[in-house]
């Protein structure tokens, strides 16, 4: 780990991974023409900390697979510590049936269970991972 002032620490990605994998709700960003859309969802976390979630039709499906690169960030507060972890890369559609076992096995539901059956891969081409706060270790 390498420690910077103001109490911020660069984790590395096998931090990362693991802080990932405490959570199932990040927040998945898409820039297109301009403008930048959040959307909440609920996640497990893929091999190579590639990000899954499941979606229907919409824009969050359209503009992810359209999008050069989306950001999926996720992040804890508490204390006198917080973290952030920031995956970077391309997203796309899994429509192999091992996209849907691996959501199924790790029970991946959406909150409202209304036709979310798409299942969308972010590929964890960067990962940034920071740790901040008087106690963070």
């Amino acid at each position: 780990m390498e420690r910077f002032t103001a109490g911020t620490t660069v984790l590395d990605r096998a931090e990362a991974t693991e802080l990932l994998g405490r959570k199932d709700v990040g927040r998945v960003v898409i820039a297109l023409g301009g403008d930048a859309e959040i959307f909440p969802v609920n996640y497990v976390l893929g091999e190579g900390c590639n990000i899954l979630f499941r979606t229907g039709p919409g824009s969050k499906l359209a503009s992810a697979v359209v999008a050069h690169e989306v950001a999926f960030e996720v992040d804890e507060v508490g204390g006198d510590q917080a973290w952030s972890v920031i995956v970077r890369g391309p997203a796309r559609v899994r429509t192999d049936s091992s996209a849907l076992s691996v959501t199924d096995a790790l029970s991946l539901r959406p909150f409202i269970d209304d036709g979310k059956y798409e299942v969308v891969e972010v590929l964890a081409e960067r990962v940034s991972a920071r740790g901040f706060g008087r106690t963070w270790s």
